[in-house]
């Protein structure tokens, strides 16, 4: 692994390109920078790119299971305890909350990776705002397969309760609070829906934790939920065990350097300088990335070459 930080942090945080909050200044040399760091495709495609069955593993999306699952058992257990209280006749209806990039995909398909084989899971994506009770209805119908002729919401409410019990995964939860008219009793429409139905259906959304503050504050939304689980950004110490066991599990020798002069120059190192140097080499990385998880995939990614004659 190469480290190109040296101890020095970028002039702007890449939390802000991930969580895409605007800096309080932007300048001519700061946009320059952003610019001028290579697409995840371009990274992908360098001659001493990681190979791509190793490569999978530094891949700045979603978790489909829990092999690489880290800092996340107690919320993936309280997630199972709900579940279990639904499946003995507990009404029950979970929002997942948390700031962009801190997991809330990968809990979620950690959770249903058990469950895909005994569950009907319907999964989808609040995609567009829903400014109206017209669009909340077309939505379900859309979603649940119900026929266009039902066109009020306690014949649909009626349909959906006519499905077989299944999980029912939403992302994207921050398009459903609009502040146009109407765009309240849309949102009211929604959550009443779900009410009616979450004793026949165990139902997960996801929603950005500003946005869900947001819609807590001007229309309680919270109450809707039998269950709120708030994620937060892992410490650095999580970050960096994730890592590291990702490093393990791509079955790659790894070595250390600060630069490519001092690789060529020094290709065999004692122990306690490797450490150092791995040391130093996830401080700048977490750092650099805003202790945001797929940030720092991102610069992993970037700051890796691959030797083919050694496979390290």
């Amino acid at each position: 692994m190469v480290n190109p930080f040296s101890g020095k942090r970028f002039s702007f945080g890449l939390g802000s390109l991930f969580q895409r909050r605007r800096p309080a200044v932007i300048s001519s040399r700061s946009a320059l920078q952003l610019s001028a760091l290579p697409g995840l495709k371009a990274l992908l495609e360098r001659p001493d790119s990681l190979p791509a069955g190793c490569a999978g593993f530094f891949l700045p999306a979603p978790l489909q299971s829990g092999d690489l699952l880290v800092g996340r058992d107690k919320e993936l257990e309280g997630l199972e305890t709900v579940f279990n209280g639904w499946q003995a006749g507990q009404p029950a209806s979970v929002a997942v909350v948390g700031p962009q990039g801190c997991g809330k995909t990968s809990l979620i398909n950690c959770f249903l990776e058990k469950r895909q084989q005994r569950w009907p899971i319907c999964r989808g994506v609040l995609g567009k705002r829903l400014k109206e009770e017209r669009e909340v209805l077309e939505f379900f119908r859309g979603f649940f397969d119900v026929e266009s002729g039902v066109e009020e919401v306690e014949a649909l409410i009626a349909r959906i309760g006519e499905r077989e019990p299944r999980i029912i995964v939403l992302e994207g939860a921050h398009n459903l609070l609009l502040r146009v008219i109407g765009g309240r009793k849309a949102l009211e429409i929604f959550m009443y829906v779900l009410l009616r139905t979450r004793r026949r259906h165990f139902w997960v959304l996801s929603c950005r934790r500003l946005p869900w503050l947001n819609m807590d504050r001007h229309v309680g939304i919270s109450r809707f939920f039998s269950h709120v689980l708030e994620l937060d950004l892992l410490p650095e110490e999580r970050l960096r065990a994730a890592l590291k066991l990702r490093l393990e599990r791509c079955g790659l020798e790894v070595f250390f350097y600060r630069s490519r002069e001092e690789l060529e120059q020094q290709r065999h190192q004692g122990a306690n300088e490797q450490e150092e140097k791995e040391n130093g080499f996830f401080r700048a990385l977490l750092a650099n990335s805003g202790s945001n998880f797929y940030s720092a995939l991102y610069f992993f990614l970037l700051c890796s070459r691959y030797e083919m004659k050694t496979q390290s």
